[in-house]
C-alpha cells in the first residue's frame, strides 16, 4: 500500500475481510468480546481501503461499457464527465487511506493482532478437538446464509431488495472464508462449499457493482441535464446496467438451486 503497488489495495482489503470473517465465526473461542472488538477495527480499515478500490473498479466497468456503445449514440461529454467524477473521488479516497495508514488507531490494530497471534487468550471451547467444534460453526454460518436468502426473496424489487442481496453476498463471503479455514477437516466437502459460496459472492458482487453504477449514472445524467447537455447516453448506460443487474440476479437464483445442502 505504501509503495502504491498494483493490486495492493485489493489484497490488503481482502486480508482484512478474511480476518474479520474468521474472527466472527470463531468468536466463542476468544474471551470478552475480543473478536468483535478486533472485527470492528478491521471493518473500519476495510471501508477506508474499499473506497479507493471500489472507485477503480466502477470507473473501469463504466468506461468499458461506454466504449462498447456505437459512436453515434455517445452524445455529449460523457467520457470527460466520467473521468472527472472518478478522478476526484479517487484522489479523496487515496488521501484518506494514506492518513489512516499513519494513524495511531491503525498501529493499535496491528499491535492487537500481533498480541493475539503471540499469546491467544483462548476460552475452554478452544481446547476441544477441531472436529467437534468447527463443523458446528460452519453450519451456523450456513444457516445465516440460508436465512438471508429467504429474507431477500421476501423483499419486493427496489433498493431494499438490492440491499438484501448485498447482505447475502457478505454472508456468503464469510461462509467461504470460514470454510477455507476448515479445509483440512473435510477436504472434499469443504472445497465444494467454498466453490459454491465463492460463486454466490462473485455473482452478487457484480450485481452490487451494477446497482452502484446506476446511481452514478443517474447523478451524472442529471448534472449534464442541468448544464444543458444531452443526457441520452447516460440513460442508455443506466438501462444497460439495469438489464445486467436483472441477468445477474437470475444467475444467482440458478446458482442457489445447486448450493450444497450440507456443510462439513
Amino acid at each position: 500500500m505504501r509503495r502504491d503497488d498494483a493490486e495492493a489495495v485489493h489484497q490488503m482489503r481482502v486480508a482484512t475481510r478474511r480476518m474479520r470473517s474468521v474472527l466472527a465465526t470463531y468468536r466463542d473461542l476468544l474471551p470478552n468480546g475480543l473478536a468483535n472488538t478486533l472485527g470492528d477495527e478491521l471493518q473500519w480499515i476495510a471501508r477506508v481501503l474499499g473506497a479507493a478500490r471500489d472507485n477503480e473498479v466502477l470507473h473501469h466497468n463504466l468506461a468499458r461499457s461506454l466504449s462498447s456503445e456505437p459512436a453515434k449514440l455517445v452524445v455529449g461529454h460523457v467520457r470527460k464527465r466520467l473521468d472527472a467524477h472518478f478522478a476526484a473521488d479517487l484522489a479523496t479516497a487515496q488521501q484518506a487511506a494514506d492518513v489512516v495508514l499513519d494513524s495511531p488507531r491503525y498501529f493499535r490494530l496491528l499491535d492487537a493482532l500481533d498480541a493475539l497471534i503471540a499469546e491467544p487468550p483462548f476460552t475452554a471451547l478452544a481446547k476441544k478437538s477441531a472436529k467437534s467444534v468447527v463443523p458446528g460453526l460452519v453450519k451456523r454460518d450456513g444457516a445465516r446464509l440460508r436465512k438471508a436468502v429467504r429474507d431477500a426473496r421476501a423483499v419486493p424489487q427496489g433498493p431494499d431488495h438490492d440491499a438484501a442481496l448485498h447482505e447475502v453476498r457478505k454472508i456468503a463471503k464469510r461462509l467461504r472464508y470460514t470454510t477455507e479455514s476448515a479445509l483440512i477437516l473435510s477436504p472434499k466437502r469443504a472445497a465444494r462449499l467454498v466453490a459454491a459460496a465463492r460463486l454466490v459472492q462473485d455473482i452478487l458482487g457484480e450485481h452490487h457493482d451494477s446497482v452502484v453504477a446506476r446511481g452514478v449514472l443517474l447523478t451524472l445524467g442529471m448534472r449534464a441535464f442541468i448544464d444543458n447537455e444531452n443526457s441520452f447516453t447516460y440513460g442508455r448506460l443506466h438501462a444497460t446496467e439495469q438489464f445486467r443487474g436483472a441477468h445477474l440476479e437470475s444467475r444467482f437464483r440458478s446458482a442457489w438451486k445447486s448450493f450444497p445442502k450440507s456443510v462439513l
